[in-house]
Parts: C-alpha cells; structure tokens; sequence
C-alpha cells in the first residue's frame, strides 16, 4: 500500500518560475538553472522506480513512503527517495538518474562520474547519505522497542555503467529491483506483527516534514505579469476582452495569469491584494477584481485591507476556466 505518494517537489516548481521569470544576464541564473536541471532529472529518475513497483510481486503486507522528509532533533533534514516497510525489514532506496559511468570511491566518501564525452565529475557518494538516514531510522526503531532489520539499496534508474563496488554494498539498475527484493525476503524472517507495522506507519506519517527552500534573490528584478509561453515565457502578454494577448505572436489565452499567480505565489508570497495583482499584470483595479472573482481564492480582510490567499493547487483551476 502506498502511504506517501510521490508528487513534484515544490522546489522543482519554485526553480521553474524562476527561469521563467529570473532574467538570463543576472549573476545567478547558470547556478538556477543547473540545479534545476540537476533536481528535474533526479525527480524522472525517481518517476521511473515507481513505476516499477507496480509490477513487483510482494509476497506480504507493506507500505511506501515516496520522498518522505523528516528532521532530527538538531533541525537538520532527511530526504530519503523510498522508504519501504514490511514485516520482515526496512528498506531504504536512493534513487541516481545520472548517465555514463560512476565509480564508488569509498576511501574518499566520493562517486565519480564520467560523461559519455569523457569529463568528469565528483558528486557525493549516496552510500554516505543512506548511511545516515539508516542510523537515524535506527534510532527511532529503538525507541518504539522495535528490532526490525534496516537495509539499504542505491538504485540506477538510467543507462549507466556501474564500476567496482564492493559485495558489501547494494547498487543495481532498477530492473532488478524484483531480483533484490525477493532475496530479502529470503535473508530475513518476519519480525513484527500487523498491529506493530500499523504503528510504525502511524509514527512515520507523523514524522513527514517537507523542508521549504527559498532562493536568495531580489523579488524585484522577476519579470511581471502574464509570460506567453508560445514564446518560451520570453514575452509579456496584455489584457484585452477576456483574454491575454501576446504582442509579439498574438497568442491569446484565458488561463495564462493561473500560472502567472501560481509563480507569484511561489516567488513573493502566497497571498495578493486587488491592487498588487492590478500591478503584477498591468491591469485596470475593476479587471483585476473581475479575475479575481473568477477563482477559489480563499478571503481575509474587509476593503482596502482584503488579501486572497493563492492556494497551491491554483493550477487544477486552468481547466475550469476553458
């Protein structure tokens, strides 16, 4: 049973609105884009593996959890890609989407990547951050005075070569996700009845915390108001007769300031008054209200002091507006 299902991470949404709106000739925008680009491949690679899951055959009750996040008690975060519970273990999964060829250097506590084109790179070595999340989960079994095996798996979800890796240590390509979980259940003897994995489920939902990430960046210099994406968000669109227009391909579009306040939301804040989004989208205060009006926007205030909180599944309104 999946407990935790996977969705796109609000950072992922965040570093989209901000290419869209961040101009390319500020300082940061290569840092932004490389880690969205980095983030976005990691999330398909993580997509992939969960397809896989539904054609496993799991010979006993258990539950996922797809990109739980949690903190320990000094604040610090852990974001671990597949949690799998069953009576028998706990499964970790780090998931990698990264092309060519890795090799694990254990000795360094670094991976090293080499492209098709033969450059290289270092990147942090999964093992250590699996490491780490083993031993905090460790800590929280103890406490429910429960022994339950707790293994992990780094799991390559694109045409890659693996280089040496120890027998010790559990990397393979997700096609023999099945493979590995079969041989699981051969080393390790159920250890906890279904009232203690219901327990567990219960302390691991409570225990979800999504970390929040906020891009150092000055909100002034992002591109206002409705972006035409005929024109790869490169275009500012304006008002006229119920639609936005774009002045350079003449592409209109009824739904194009749901995304717009989507991005504002992520970007500024989460909340808009009539006159702010009347200047956010160039548009008489008695247009903007009439927009306004049109979606589910939830009301705080009287008159002047109004805000409408911009709720964050915003985006499943662009249909409703066809």
């Amino acid at each position: 049973m999946i407990i935790l299902e996977r969705k796109k991470p609000v950072k992922l949404f965040l570093l989209e609105a901000l290419l869209r709106r961040w101009q390319e000739s500020e300082r940061d925008y290569g840092y932004f884009r490389e880690l969205y680009l980095q983030m976005k491949k990691g999330y398909e690679g993580e997509l992939k593996l969960d397809r896989e899951w539904k054609e496993l055959i799991i010979p006993t009750e258990y539950y996922l959890f797809h990109h739980f996040e949690t903190e320990n008690t000094y604040g610090h975060s852990h974001q671990i890609d597949t949690l799998f519970i069953c009576p028998n273990f706990l499964w970790l999964l780090e998931i990698k989407n990264s092309s060519g060829r890795i090799d694990f250097q254990m000795e360094r506590n670094q991976l090293i990547r080499t492209r098709f084109d033969g450059t290289t790179e270092s990147l942090r070595n999964p093992i250590d951050q699996a490491e780490r999340h083993i031993r905090f989960l460790k800590g929280k079994l103890e406490k429910l005075n429960m022994h339950l095996p707790l293994v992990y798996s780094i799991v390559i979800a694109d045409a890659t070569i693996i280089g040496p890796v120890s027998n010790a240590i559990s990397v393979f390509h997700l096609g023999g996700l099945q493979s590995k979980l079969n041989a699981l259940y051969r080393q390790y003897p159920k250890k906890l009845s279904s009232q203690q994995m219901e327990q567990l489920k219960d302390e691991l939902v409570k225990m979800q915390n999504p970390t929040k990430w906020s891009p150092q960046m000055d909100v002034r210099k992002i591109k206002k108001g409705a972006l035409c994406k005929q024109c790869e968000y490169q275009t500012v669109m304006y008002y006229k007769k119920g639609r936005f227009i774009c002045p350079k391909c003449n592409f209109k579009d009824k739904e194009t300031f749901i995304e717009a306040l989507h991005d504002y939301a992520l970007l500024i804040k989460p909340w808009i008054t009539n006159a702010e989004f009347s200047r956010f989208f160039n548009i008489h205060p008695k247009t903007a209200y009439e927009l306004i009006k049109k979606l589910p926007l939830q009301q705080k205030g009287e008159k002047r002091g109004r805000i409408y909180i911009i709720p964050e599944n915003i985006l499943d309104w662009k249909r409703r507006l066809r």
